[in-house]
């Protein structure tokens, strides 16, 4: 197993770990351009466009804390009639986004949510030190395996001679 692979398997057995814990009927892990790392629970269907869609949010988010002369805000919640959704910002480009009914208690997924949060920071931290050409040749979805490289080459610097398959 190369390193990247390993890396990311543990990134996904947390997300998966923390989505069981918190009872969530969803959790995913996001860019905040958007691009999807890691899902957990329920199907979300297109997560090209669901993570395009939280990311943005976010970001509204971002532009609002400012207007109230907020730095940032770190977390974001809604709650609809049978879904709730929680997202917490992780370092400066993630974003972890829990679904969850109302069978569970909001505390519970703020406190694990924050647990997850730390313990994906020094994961994804680690991720971002790896080998590029590793991390990309796990990313198996030709549905935004393009997306996911530009992510990569933005956000680590790597040259467009790394790429795998480009």
């Amino acid at each position: 197993m190369q390193e990247g692979d390993a890396r990311l398997a543990v990134i996904h057995a947390r997300v998966a770990a923390f989505a069981a814990e918190a009872h969530a009927r969803q959790v995913v892990l996001l860019e905040m351009s958007g691009h999807v790392l890691a899902t957990a629970g329920d199907s979300w269907g297109d997560d090209v466009a669901l993570g395009a869609l939280l990311a943005s949010l976010f970001g509204s988010a971002r532009a609002l804390a400012e207007l109230f002369g907020e730095g940032e805000f770190r977390a974001l919640f809604q709650q609809g009639a049978a879904t709730s959704i929680y997202t917490i910002l992780i370092g400066d480009r993630w974003l972890l986004v829990t679904a969850f009914d109302g069978g569970t208690q909001m505390g519970l997924v703020r406190m694990l949510a924050a647990s997850a949060a730390d313990d994906l920071a020094a994961l994804l931290a680690q991720l971002a030190q790896a080998d590029i050409s590793a991390v990309r040749a796990v990313v198996h979805s030709s549905a935004f395996r393009s997306s996911f490289d530009d992510t990569l080459d933005r956000l680590f610097g790597a040259d467009s001679d790394d790429m795998v398959g480009g």
